[in-house]
This record gives structure tokens, sequence and C-alpha cells, in this order.
């Protein structure tokens, strides 16, 4: 393969390997900040600037503590975070001296592409457990949801926003 093929094969792995990186952290974040919103497993209600003001690393742990039934995806988080710091930090003096050669640069891309492939692995769990959450909570705290959600008990349907758009399309219709 030709060497800017290979480089821009490298860069565009990199990139989905960042950018997997930053979609598991953030659904993680989500993921404690709805189930602390509504009370959920234990998690203690955090506002948005605490929740991203937490490294990562308290983030998986705090994971581990609500799903202790799940240690090797705590686990496989944990090391999801060492290997993005590795490769958002650290690539070059890691593996710099592959990238000078196009077989090296061969071997950086089937890395990167293996960890991207073990990102989606450990993401789809997490977005089951996310969805399973989300179904809980509307299940279990219907009027909970409500109140945190919507301003709904300040409105009346004379008032509401359907009521202005269903008078508006009436006006057209007419």
């Amino acid at each position: 393969m030709k060497s800017d093929t290979i480089n821009a094969a490298v860069s565009a792995i990199l990139g989905q390997v960042t950018l997997g990186s930053h979609v598991i952290e953030d659904l993680l974040r989500l993921h404690l900040f709805e189930a602390g919103r509504f009370r959920v497993r234990g998690v203690r209600e955090s506002t948005v600037r605490e929740m991203q003001q937490r490294t990562l690393e308290d983030v998986i742990a705090e994971f581990g503590r609500m799903y202790p039934e799940h240690p090797a995806l705590r686990e496989a988080f944990d090391l999801l975070r060492q290997i993005r710091n590795k490769v958002i930090h650290a690539l070059l003096s890691d593996v710099g001296h592959d990238l000078l050669s196009v077989e090296g640069q061969d071997q950086v891309h089937a890395l990167l592409s293996e960890i991207a492939a073990l990102q989606m692995r450990y993401l789809r769990p997490l977005q089951r457990l996310h969805q399973d959450l989300i179904r809980k909570v509307c299940k279990d705290s219907f009027m909970d949801v409500m109140q945190k959600t919507n301003d709904w008990n300040c409105k009346s349907v004379a008032r509401s926003d359907l009521v202005k758009l269903l008078d508006r399309l009436k006006r057209i219709a007419a």
C-alpha cells in the first residue's frame, strides 16, 4: 500500500478511536447523571457542572458501584480509559518508530482498528444499560420524570404551546 494511503488510513482510524473514546465517556457521564437525577441504584444527584468536573476514573468507579454485577464491564471501561490516554497523549512515544515505515504504519493501523472494535463491543452493553435505566425510570417513576423534565405543573390547556400552534394552524386553514 502507498505511504499516503496508509497515512490517511492511520489518521482515519485514529480519529475513529478518539471519537469512540469520547462517546463512551459522554455516555458514562450521562448515565450517571440520569441515574442520580432520578435516584436510581443509589447514585447521588449531581449538577451538570459537578458531573463534568469529575475525572473519568471517578465516573468509572461510580459506574462500578452502581453495577456491582458487571465487574468485567467496569474493568473494560477502565482499560479503555487507559488506552485512550495512551492513544491521545502518548501515541508517538509509544509506537512512533513504527510510523516511519509502511510496514510499521500497517501495524499501527491494525492496533488502532482492534481498539476501535473493542470500543464498539463495550459501547453496546453500556447503551443497553442506559436504555434499561430510562425505561425503568419512566415505568417506575413517571411522575418524578414529569416533574423533573417539564414545567407541566405551571401550564394548562388554555396556555399551552399546543393550543397556540393549533390556533395558528386554524388561521392558516381558514
